[in-house]
């Protein structure tokens, strides 16, 4: 997984190359897949029965409907 100081990195990438519209969030406790797990090893996957965690699709949901125009 992704450090923080990746997540960094990945900022700098971004506004590097004139993204302005982001945001990056470092999610603790989710996998790569964004489903809550303890290590985020391959070795989890066949146990972990949810397919998104509710905080990812709220964050996202939000994000999304923060850039709504003209409803």
């Amino acid at each position: 997984m992704f450090d923080r100081i990746e997540w960094g990195r990945v900022r700098l990438a971004l506004e590097s190359i004139g993204a302005d519209d982001f945001r990056v969030l470092v999610l603790d406790g989710l996998n790569h897949f964004f489903q809550t797990a303890d290590t985020g090893s391959p070795v989890e996957y066949g146990t972990i029965e949810e397919t998104i965690a509710p905080k990812v699709l709220d964050i996202l949901s939000d994000w999304i409907g923060s850039r709504r125009t003209g409803r």
